[in-house]
């Protein structure tokens, strides 16, 4: 099985977006809301599980509008 550049590139930056995208969640809270936050792994752990909570019910509601349009 062979790899493509392109597979490979997507892999690391999807890491890397894991990574860094809960930090920058965090940050813009503390920005906009001056909450307080600190940047601990408890924090970035629940920010990384509300944005994969957000993505899947966008993703059910997005599939389940297509099926329906599909239907008709």
């Amino acid at each position: 099985m062979e790899l493509s550049n392109l597979t490979i590139l997507a892999f690391i930056l999807g890491m890397v977006g894991v990574v860094v995208l809960p930090l920058g969640g965090i940050w813009a809270l503390n920005t906009l809301f001056a909450t307080g936050l600190e940047y601990t792994f408890m924090n970035w752990c629940a920010v990384l599980f509300a944005q994969l909570y957000i993505q899947i019910i966008i993703k059910a509601g997005l599939t389940h509008a297509a099926q329906k349009k599909k239907q008709e």
